[in-house]
């Protein structure tokens, strides 16, 4: 929600391969507008997460149209009117899933994991808006479930590492 703005977003399994959808209200949610595919391919996309601020709208979610999971990412300066093309954030060989996205003031932050096969890590990328750069990757042990939030240019990462035989928490910065 942002101002009178509410955004709804979904993953959908009608067209038999999964798709991301969003509707939008102007009114409050009193009345909805049309549907909007965000995903729109051949692959199964799932898992959406949503983002506002202000007139800035960002989706991410993890999507196999290359054979493999990978995160992509949307985003509108329009409160939702129309979406630039969207954009693979992880693009490499392994395995990318569990997306979170959070948004403070004119800063985008996106957390994901990425599984090689043996192992799995955590990466993040954050910017001003729509630039996102930056990558970062963290390695402890398998990750799992991971979120971020931000306030202030500060910038708070956590996710869970399975550490031999026990679960920890793990805290960025």
């Amino acid at each position: 929600v942002s101002g009178n703005n509410v955004y709804v977003i979904w993953q959908d399994n009608s067209t038999g391969n999964g798709d991301i959808y969003m509707r939008r209200s102007t009114d409050g949610g009193q009345v909805f507008q049309d549907i909007l595919n965000l995903s729109n391919n051949t692959g199964s996309s799932q898992l959406p997460q949503v983002a506002v601020s202000g007139n800035n709208v960002y989706v991410v979610w993890q999507d196999n149209s290359r054979g493999k999971g990978d995160i992509y990412f949307r985003d509108s300066a329009n409160n939702g009117d129309s979406f630039v093309k969207r954009r693979n954030l992880s693009n490499d060989s392994d395995i990318s899933q569990l997306p979170h996205i959070s948004v403070s003031g004119n800063n985008t932050q996106v957390i994901w994991i990425d599984h090689n096969g043996t192992n799995s890590s955590v990466f993040f990328k954050s910017g001003r808006l729509t630039q996102l750069g930056g990558l970062q990757k963290f390695t402890m042990g398998d990750a799992n479930s991971p979120k971020v939030d931000a306030e202030d240019g500060k910038v708070f990462a956590v996710w869970e590492s399975n550490l031999g035989h026990r679960k920890v928490i793990m805290f960025y910065p």
